[in-house]
């Protein structure tokens, strides 16, 4: 047996053999893929632009050949993907990332892609290309998903290679050597010491832990839940010159109606632009003010006052009437009315609300205030109308001092409104559509009318001279006395339309008064039509473009009608 000095093995004195490597360990279990998740609905439109806020989609229904998806900058719940997605494009390896799509309702619904490329974000949304990796190749539209991204890490620089050592030379056989005297024999020396064991092989190393799930979606938000409302108002911002509500369209800092004792839920999406309710004279008012924090904390009357999320109730109080505002705290110019109606609910007036779906009313109407739907199987005579979504009299539509319809009204008379904004289509089933003020048609289109005894509203301009400007939205016929050289500006051509108007200019009593028309100006053999410069002399321009002012067709109608 061989002893071995333990002391000796502590103190390093010996080396032992190198044993044999150990057994590599087992790799770990393949984790979840995981990443940054946010929830998308996916859209079958395959256009290259942007998919709307909380949308997602592709160059191609089959997802196998799809090389591009639009996905916009909000998810659902509003959370921003933008710069998690730069933070993928800055990868600087040739696949920069890759995603999964899955179905939120059935996860085994899924597909893979990967990022092989750089992106373009031309509007709030990004253009990715991509590649299918495996998964369905396909979905179904207005599916709702999780999409999770995961980076690829950056390209590792390339290691250079070690210069190879040189050859070492043989040296020279020495000469054989005498023989020399044999000695004596020698002592026997102690026996040797044993080498140390050697070390065991390393352990296997455990396979890499899987990415964490997805995070879980916000929820809706709290104004459905808090108190009711007659009506839920979203609001959000056009830069820092207008409050925008999706109830009113694209109007900057709309009127809003309503009643005394409603209340009225402002679900706020306005960071930047504290919003405050005022009253005419533009002191803060508190009295019915709630306001619920999107983590449910709840806040009443001044505290309630310039919140920029959440929702904001107001409960306005009896006997109310007048205009009150909302406002900015920060920027003056985001500023609108709050038009309080005082409803009494002893009169005989009848108020309807509606904010949830289809009404039905068999009765005359005094005030209207609905967010969709309203049916009416009477005549309708009302202060005011303000209707979300459609308007249906089957009588009459009467005496109405202001009618605001963002969708289609259908009436059998339309009769005496102070003023009409109809978003969509005014259907008038009977002969009679009557306005003793102006129909505001807001750039829309009246559809195959047949016209009769109508005219032209006309600009006067008695002295016209030098830099004259032609507001082309004023008026389609302009009457102008010349009393010098002038030189014509016209402005706020329509887009997407042809335009005509009339030019009448008459010389005044001296004469000689020349027309310089714009640059863009075109005529007839491309040859400028003279003017008629005596004394009095009357010339009837028409002019006419259609594309939007980039050109203008000029033609003299009549020469010297005097």
């Amino acid at each position: 047996m061989t002893t071995i000095n333990l002391s000796d093995l502590q103190s390093g004195s010996f080396t032992g053999y190198v044993g044999s490597q150990g057994v590599i360990g087992y790799s770990g279990s393949k984790g979840e893929f995981g990443g940054a998740a946010f929830e998308y609905n996916y859209s079958n439109t395959t256009s290259a632009a942007d998919p709307g806020s909380g949308n997602l989609r592709f160059n191609s229904l089959d997802l196998s050949t799809a090389n591009t998806l639009y996905i916009d900058f909000l998810d659902l719940a509003s959370a921003n993907s933008y710069n998690y997605l730069l933070v993928i494009d800055d990868s600087t390896s040739g696949v920069k990332g890759t995603f999964k799509i899955e179905d939120k309702a059935n996860t085994q619904n899924f597909a893979f892609f990967s990022i092989t490329g750089s992106h373009t974000n031309p509007g709030d949304y990004f253009q990715v290309p991509v590649a299918w990796i495996n998964g369905v190749t396909s979905f179904t539209n207005g599916l709702d998903t999780v999409t999770t991204f995961v980076r690829t890490g950056d390209k590792g620089d390339i290691g250079y290679t070690g210069s190879k050592g040189d050859i070492g030379y043989t040296g020279s056989k020495g000469d054989i050597g005498y023989t020399g005297s044999k000695g004596d024999i020698g002592y026997t020396g102690s026996v040797g010491y044993t080498g140390s064991q050697g070390y065991s092989g390393s352990v296997g190393y455990t396979g890499s832990q899987g990415y964490s799930g997805s995070q879980g979606y916000t929820g809706s938000a709290a104004y459905n839940n808090y108190m009711p409302a007659i009506t839920g108002l979203n609001v959000t911002h056009s830069g820092s010159s207008a409050y925008l509500f999706d109830q009113y369209g694209a109007t900057n800092n709309p009127t809003i109606y309503a009643l005394s004792g409603a209340t009225i839920a402002f679900n706020l999406a306005v960071t930047g632009h504290p919003f405050l309710v005022r009253t005419s004279g533009g002191a803060n008012t508190s009295t019915g003010l709630t306001h619920v924090a999107t983590d449910g904390t709840v806040s009443t009357e001044a505290n309630a006052q310039g919140k920029v999320t959440g929702t904001l109730y107001w409960k306005i109080p009896q006997s109310t009437s007048g205009n009150y505002q909302y406002i900015c705290s920060i920027h003056g110019g985001m500023v609108g009315v709050i038009a309080i109606q005082d409803f009494d609910p002893g009169s005989n007036t009848q108020v309807i609300y509606n904010d949830s779906g289809l009404l039905v009313g068999n009765a005359s109407l005094t005030y209207i205030f609905s967010s969709n739907t309203l049916n009416v199987n009477g005549a309708v005579n009302a202060t005011s109308h303000s209707v979300g979504t459609s308007f249906t009299a089957n009588a009459t539509l009467v005496n109405a001092a202001a009618v605001n319809v963002t969708g289609q009204v259908n009436t059998a008379t339309f009769y005496a409104a102070t003023s009409a904004n109809v978003g969509a289509v005014l259907t008038v089933n009977s002969t009679a559509l009557a306005a003793s003020a102006n129909l505001a048609m807001a750039n829309n289109f009246i559809v195959a009318p047949d016209l009769k005894a109508y005219s032209e509203f006309v600009t006067t301009n008695a002295a016209s001279t030098g830099a004259t400007t032609l507001d082309l939205s004023s008026s389609n016929f302009f009457n102008l006395t010349l009393t010098g050289n002038v030189t014509f500006t016209f402005s706020n051509p329509p887009s997407g339309r042809a335009f005509n108007f009339t030019v009448v200019a008459k010389q005044d009593a001296t004469g000689g008064r020349t027309i310089t028309y714009p640059a863009a100006s075109k005529y007839a053999g491309a040859v400028t039509p003279p003017a008629t410069t005596n004394a009095n002399a009357v010339d009837i321009w028409s002019v006419m473009t259609y594309d939007a002012g980039t050109t203008y067709i000029v033609s003299l109608a009549v020469k010297n009608a005097s």
